[in-house]
Protein backbone atom coordinates (compact mmCIF):
# COMPACT_ATOMS: atom_id res chain seq x y z
CA UNK A 1 0.00 0.00 0.00
CA UNK A 2 1.16 3.31 -0.99
CA UNK A 3 1.99 5.76 2.20
CA UNK A 4 0.41 8.90 1.01
CA UNK A 5 -2.16 10.38 3.29
CA UNK A 6 -5.38 9.51 1.35
CA UNK A 7 -4.10 6.04 0.70
CA UNK A 8 -3.16 4.47 4.26
CA UNK A 9 -6.18 2.72 6.02
CA UNK A 10 -5.03 2.59 9.46
CA UNK A 11 -5.57 -1.36 11.25
CA UNK A 12 -8.90 0.00 12.85
CA UNK A 13 -10.68 1.61 9.90
CA UNK A 14 -9.72 -1.92 7.80
CA UNK A 15 -10.74 -4.28 10.34
CA UNK A 16 -14.58 -2.44 10.08
CA UNK A 17 -13.89 -2.70 5.97
CA UNK A 18 -13.20 -6.62 6.87
CA UNK A 19 -16.38 -6.71 8.93
CA UNK A 20 -18.43 -4.36 6.98
CA UNK A 21 -17.29 -6.75 3.87
CA UNK A 22 -18.64 -9.66 5.83
CA UNK A 23 -21.92 -8.61 6.59
CA UNK A 24 -21.88 -7.15 2.82
CA UNK A 25 -21.56 -10.63 1.55
CA UNK A 26 -24.09 -11.93 4.10
CA UNK A 27 -26.99 -10.34 2.64
CA UNK A 28 -26.49 -12.14 -0.67
CA UNK A 29 -29.69 -14.75 -0.54
CA UNK A 30 -31.20 -12.87 2.47
CA UNK A 31 -34.76 -11.45 1.64
CA UNK A 32 -35.20 -10.03 5.14
CA UNK A 33 -36.08 -6.38 5.06
CA UNK A 34 -33.17 -5.48 7.21
CA UNK A 35 -31.14 -7.30 4.01
CA UNK A 36 -33.02 -5.29 1.48
CA UNK A 37 -32.59 -1.82 2.69
CA UNK A 38 -28.90 -2.80 3.17
CA UNK A 39 -28.63 -3.72 -0.50
CA UNK A 40 -30.25 -0.70 -1.47
CA UNK A 41 -27.52 1.00 -0.35
CA UNK A 42 -25.02 -0.52 -2.01
CA UNK A 43 -22.56 1.22 -4.64
CA UNK A 44 -20.43 3.86 -4.38
CA UNK A 45 -20.20 7.24 -2.36
CA UNK A 46 -18.01 10.23 -1.59
CA UNK A 47 -17.98 12.74 1.65
CA UNK A 48 -18.15 16.31 0.40
CA UNK A 49 -16.76 18.78 2.69
CA UNK A 50 -16.75 22.60 2.41
CA UNK A 51 -13.01 23.45 2.85
CA UNK A 52 -11.51 23.98 6.13
CA UNK A 53 -8.31 24.78 7.09
CA UNK A 54 -7.01 21.21 6.51
CA UNK A 55 -7.66 20.20 3.49
CA UNK A 56 -9.07 17.09 2.88
CA UNK A 57 -9.51 15.15 -0.11
CA UNK A 58 -12.67 14.53 -1.70
CA UNK A 59 -12.82 10.66 -2.52
CA UNK A 60 -14.98 8.10 -4.17
CA UNK A 61 -15.55 5.00 -1.63
CA UNK A 62 -17.07 1.92 -1.51
CA UNK A 63 -20.25 1.22 0.53
CA UNK A 64 -18.50 -1.53 2.54
CA UNK A 65 -15.61 0.89 3.53
CA UNK A 66 -14.36 1.41 7.30
CA UNK A 67 -14.87 5.42 6.30
CA UNK A 68 -18.59 5.00 4.44
CA UNK A 69 -20.15 2.33 6.04
CA UNK A 70 -23.43 2.28 3.77
CA UNK A 71 -23.18 6.32 3.73
CA UNK A 72 -23.53 6.33 7.30
CA UNK A 73 -19.39 7.43 8.30
CA UNK A 74 -17.99 6.34 11.35
CA UNK A 75 -18.39 8.56 14.15
CA UNK A 76 -15.48 8.05 16.65
CA UNK A 77 -17.13 10.46 19.44
CA UNK A 78 -20.28 9.77 20.10
CA UNK A 79 -21.23 13.37 20.69
CA UNK A 80 -20.68 14.65 17.23
CA UNK A 81 -22.87 15.90 15.49
CA UNK A 82 -23.94 13.88 12.04
CA UNK A 83 -23.29 16.69 9.02
CA UNK A 84 -21.80 18.99 11.03
CA UNK A 85 -18.23 18.65 9.29
CA UNK A 86 -19.49 17.35 6.01
CA UNK A 87 -22.13 14.61 4.10
CA UNK A 88 -21.62 11.42 2.51
CA UNK A 89 -23.35 11.28 -0.96
CA UNK A 90 -24.75 8.21 -2.67
CA UNK A 91 -25.15 5.45 -3.56
CA UNK A 92 -23.63 5.89 -7.01
CA UNK A 93 -23.89 2.85 -9.48
CA UNK A 94 -20.78 4.01 -11.32
CA UNK A 95 -17.34 5.93 -10.35
CA UNK A 96 -18.17 7.77 -13.75
CA UNK A 97 -21.71 8.71 -12.50
CA UNK A 98 -20.23 9.72 -9.10
CA UNK A 99 -17.84 12.23 -11.07
CA UNK A 100 -21.00 13.62 -13.32
CA UNK A 101 -22.74 14.02 -10.71
CA UNK A 102 -20.11 16.54 -8.79
CA UNK A 103 -19.09 18.06 -12.08
CA UNK A 104 -22.77 19.61 -12.41
CA UNK A 105 -23.24 19.92 -8.87
CA UNK A 106 -20.29 20.71 -7.34
CA UNK A 107 -18.37 23.72 -9.04
CA UNK A 108 -15.63 24.24 -6.29
CA UNK A 109 -15.18 20.03 -6.39
CA UNK A 110 -12.34 19.25 -8.72
CA UNK A 111 -13.05 16.25 -11.05
CA UNK A 112 -12.03 13.32 -11.69
CA UNK A 113 -12.77 12.52 -7.78
CA UNK A 114 -9.42 10.24 -6.80
CA UNK A 115 -10.97 6.66 -5.54
CA UNK A 116 -10.16 5.60 -1.76
CA UNK A 117 -7.94 2.59 -1.26
CA UNK A 118 -11.25 0.57 -0.63
CA UNK A 119 -11.78 0.47 -4.35
CA UNK A 120 -8.48 -1.19 -5.61
CA UNK A 121 -8.43 -3.27 -2.47
CA UNK A 122 -11.96 -4.96 -3.83
CA UNK A 123 -12.19 -4.71 -7.47
CA UNK A 124 -14.94 -6.92 -7.89
CA UNK A 125 -17.09 -4.96 -5.84
CA UNK A 126 -20.71 -6.54 -5.29
CA UNK A 127 -22.80 -3.77 -6.41
CA UNK A 128 -25.84 -5.99 -7.48
CA UNK A 129 -28.72 -4.22 -5.28
CA UNK A 130 -31.35 -7.58 -5.83
CA UNK A 131 -29.50 -10.63 -4.92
Amino acid sequence: MENLPHKRINKKIMMTIEKLKQIDDSLNGNNSSEAKILKNLRGYYFYYNEPTIKDRKNLIHIHFCGRCAYGTGILKDENKEPGKNGVWIGPFSTVTQVNQFVKKNFCNVPTPLEKCSCISKYPNNNLNRKT
